[in-house]
Formats: structure tokens, C-alpha cells, sequence
């Protein structure tokens, strides 16, 4: 993990913004969620790649670190690629529709998502998928 100053991981997490085309409007609702990206890009845990993807490094891998230690986040997300992933799920479930898109992102079944630790891990997995809502 490679941490980055709070100005540069601002710049980064600006640069990911503008290439997702978050409005202001939606900006303005997320801004809570916004601190805890910036905060992951600086510790290290999130990485806004060349391409503007985004790739979370785990703090608590999978099946006891035996499994998923990254998440690979795209930077787009179709209808079709979000109805797949939630089509199980019930619309009334607000953090199931989350665990969701997050596995729709990352391009990982639903149940690898549902083992990520409660605390930072699906801090930031929530955090990020709220842009995508």
C-alpha cells in the first residue's frame, strides 16, 4: 500500500469525479462518503488507476485471507449488468441492493461481497457504490 498525501489523494479522488460525471447535486448528497474515499486513497487503500478505475486493496482478505484480496471496481455500470446482480435481491433492501451493485463493480458474486468485513473494507465498497445509485 502506497499512501499518498490528503492533497493528492483530494486531486485523485477529483479526477475519478470527473471521469464518473458526478453532478453537484450528487456530490452535495455523498459528501460523507466522499471523506471516506479521500481517507482510503491516502492510507493506501484505494487506488484511482490510469484508466480511472478504481482498485481497493482489502484489510481483512476473504476466507481468512485465503481468498478475495482486492476489489476491481469499473468505472461504468450498465442496466443490465445492475439488474443481473441484484434480480435475487428484494427492492425494499436497501444494503442488499448496495451488496449488489458492489458485486455488479467488481465483477464478483454476491457472496464473495457479502464476507467483507463490516467495518473500513465495506465502508469503502459502500462508499463507492453510492455514486453508482
Amino acid at each position: 500500500m502506497v499512501k499518498v498525501s490528503i492533497d493528492q489523494a483530494t486531486l485523485d479522488f477529483e479526477k475519478w469525479l470527473i471521469a464518473r460525471k458526478i453532478s453537484d447535486r450528487k456530490r452535495e448528497t455523498h459528501k460523507d462518503h466522499e471523506e471516506i474515499l479521500i481517507g482510503a486513497i491516502s492510507d493506501g487503500l484505494l487506488v484511482v488507476n490510469e484508466d480511472n478505475t478504481l482498485t481497493q486493496s482489502l484489510i481483512f482478505p476473504t476466507n481468512e485471507g485465503e481468498g478475495v484480496k482486492t476489489l476491481d471496481y469499473s468505472l461504468r455500470l450498465n442496466a443490465g449488468q445492475r439488474q443481473n446482480a441484484t434480480k435475487s435481491i428484494d427492492a425494499k433492501d436497501g444494503e442488499g441492493r448496495l451488496i449488489g451493485y458492489i458485486a455488479a463493480l467488481t465483477n464478483n458474486p454476491l457472496g464473495v461481497i457479502k464476507k467483507l468485513e463490516s467495518g473500513e473494507d465495506y465502508d469503502i465498497a459502500t462508499a463507492i457504490a453510492v455514486y453508482f445509485l
